[in-house]
């Protein structure tokens, strides 16, 4: 795939992605994808690409030490399919409560497996079409996201076709989400770590089809405020646990 690496203003656009050579992608997540900016990073964007290599992940942006700093990334109108843990990640591995104030803007995914090994147990899998750790001020608007988590086989690492830990502000809304064998959208902190009293909103224009799991799941947060539409979900439309505020 594409790997920038410190780089500031990075673009990857109008670029298709197939047949990557990568192979333990399960178990390599850093080096298992189409796009990847990794370290510190101003302005990337990653714009109308076609990522079909089948490999951990079709983008992902990554902090490599605590001292690094994300700002604004871009990631839109991308095509994301055949992937076995993300369709897209925002992994901060640095200071929790950062705001990178990403927009994840009218992106189609479809086809995540969920089938990322644990390193610490090989019997256990996971994924998600969407992955956030502590980006904070994350706005996801617009797309679809298909058929994903069909293997996912445990709860760790916010799993479903949205999850979204470690960051308490998360803008989603204008998504259309139809089969996951998690949760539709997974909400939670449960380290107390993003930032105090944000809100998490999920707006009326959100669909939910064809869950396992929960629609919603809000776990060991602040505030939330949802107003998706739920259909066929296989428990709870709306399940809440250890919150302070939900709407």
């Amino acid at each position: 795939g594409l790997m920038f690496h410190n780089c500031d203003l990075a673009v990857a656009e109008d670029t298709e992605f197939s047949n990557s050579p990568v192979v333990a992608g399960e178990l390599h997540t850093q080096a298992a994808g189409d796009i990847l900016f990794y370290g510190s990073s101003l302005l990337p964007r990653a714009v109308r690409n076609r990522c079909r290599s089948g490999q951990a992940y079709g983008v992902m942006v990554m902090k490599e030490f605590n001292t690094d700093t994300v700002t604004r990334p871009l990631v839109a109108l991308n095509q994301i399919t055949g992937c076995i843990g993300y369709g897209i990640a925002l992994y901060n591995t640095g200071l929790l409560g950062d705001p990178w104030r990403t927009l994840l803007l009218g992106n189609d995914i479809e086809n995540i497996t969920g089938s990322q090994r644990d390193g610490s147990d090989m019997n256990k899998y996971w994924g998600a079409g969407i992955y956030v750790v502590g980006a904070e001020q994350t706005v996801i608007d617009g797309g679809s996201i298909t058929d994903v988590g069909q293997q996912t086989n445990n709860d760790q690492l916010a799993p479903g076709a949205i999850g979204v830990t470690q960051a308490t502000i998360v803008s989603i809304d204008n998504v259309d989400i139809d089969t996951s064998g998690y949760y539709g959208i997974t909400l939670r902190d449960p380290s107390g770590v993003g930032i105090a009293g944000g809100w998490a909103t999920i707006g009326s224009n959100v669909k939910i089809r064809g869950t396992t799991k929960a629609a919603v799941h809000i776990l060991e947060r602040g505030y939330v405020r949802s107003r998706a539409i739920v259909e066929n979900s296989g428990a709870q439309g709306l399940l809440i646990a250890n919150t302070t505020v939900a709407k």
